[in-house]
């Protein structure tokens, strides 16, 4: 099995990141998040497939403010979820309080 590692890093500016579409079928494994110090200003991050079939098919993955409990990171293991050649896998997040974070997104083929 081989192993993909995606990654977006804010550089303290907001996330708004559509991944390369997938040149071959993988299977999301994991995501990890890491912000440098926790965000207080609250917002959503929010990991989204963005299906190659159309918008009826685009899924939420992972959804979180992570101001809600101080969160400096987040570790999703067992995803399991197809990704399909043309698919591509977008972050999103409005960084209010300009933190550093680096995101992970791991896929198998």
């Amino acid at each position: 099995m081989a192993w993909f590692r995606h990654t977006v890093e804010s550089g303290g500016q907001a996330i708004d990141h559509v991944s390369p579409p997938q040149s071959s079928q993988r299977t999301l494994k994991a995501i990890t998040i890491s912000w440098g110090i926790a965000p207080v200003t609250a917002g959503d991050l929010v990991v989204s497939l963005d299906s190659q079939l159309g918008a009826a098919w685009d899924t939420e993955i992972y959804r979180i403010d992570p101001s809600d409990d101080g969160l400096t990171a987040v570790l999703l293991t067992d995803v399991n979820l197809p990704v399909f050649v043309g698919d591509k896998l977008t972050v999103a997040y409005a960084n209010p309080d300009g933190r550093t974070i680096g995101i992970q997104i791991i896929l198998s083929n």
